[in-house]
């Protein structure tokens, strides 16, 4: 049974306004980007291959936020190994006392903690 036109345009007013009613809930505020062409296409084609054959694509905002969450998880992970030569944080280190050691954090990565 197919659903009248003014019932279709409901539906979705009640579903816009339920997303808008999690998004607050959530707290979600908008940020803006700006990026070159080239940066969106490629943005836009990490959205259609990371979704998947056959899937919808990401949104940008999905992507984007999923970037967030990973980065903050691997930030998370890294801050908890402290470095094989001083045995210091990550976020303090030795100020370059073992610089040039093989095993010091700073020789091997330079900050470890960039990306």
């Amino acid at each position: 049974m197919s659903s009248s036109p003014e019932a279709k345009r409901a539906a979705a007013r009640d579903r816009k306004r339920k997303q808008r009613a999690k998004a607050q809930n959530l707290g979600v505020k908008e940020v803006s980007v700006k990026l070159s062409e080239s940066e969106r296409e490629v943005l836009d084609n990490l959205c259609q291959v990371r979704a998947g054959k056959g899937n919808d694509p990401y949104t940008r905002d999905e992507y984007i936020s999923t970037l967030i969450r990973r980065d903050n998880e691997r930030l998370t992970e890294q801050l908890k190994r402290p470095c094989s030569k001083c045995n210091l944080p990550l976020t303090q280190s030795c100020g370059g006392v073992y610089k040039g050691s093989p095993d010091c954090a700073v020789s091997i990565l330079g900050n470890p903690l960039k990306l």
